[in-house]
């Protein structure tokens, strides 16, 4: 029996602990990104790369599927609000002041 089977899980994470545990839910996560791509997208930690992408992404990214999304638009808040409507998780590591 899936226990976690039907969760949503929607994750606003950021940088390199938030998307590891949210890749823990693997294929329940759908991760919301800026319209430019997450931090990790271009992050190659150290520079390493796999083709174009970048290690820390291929690592923490596995299994998620992403929406690209700006938040400062009302029409970005607009498509969050009706994808968070029904989760069951909310994800998020902002720093206060974000």
């Amino acid at each position: 029996m899936d226990l976690l089977a039907g969760l949503r899980t929607v994750s606003f994470n950021h940088f390199l602990a938030g998307p590891i545990a949210a890749q823990l839910l693997g294929d329940l996560v759908v991760a919301v990104e800026p319209i430019e791509g997450a931090f990790q997208r271009n992050w190659g930690v150290a520079n390493h790369f796999v083709g174009t992408q970048s290690v820390n992404l291929l690592a923490t990214a596995r299994n998620k599927r992403s929406l690209a999304v700006d938040l400062r638009r009302d029409e970005g808040r607009a498509v969050v609000r009706r994808l968070v409507k029904d989760a069951d998780v909310v994800m998020e590591n902002f720093s206060p002041d974000r």
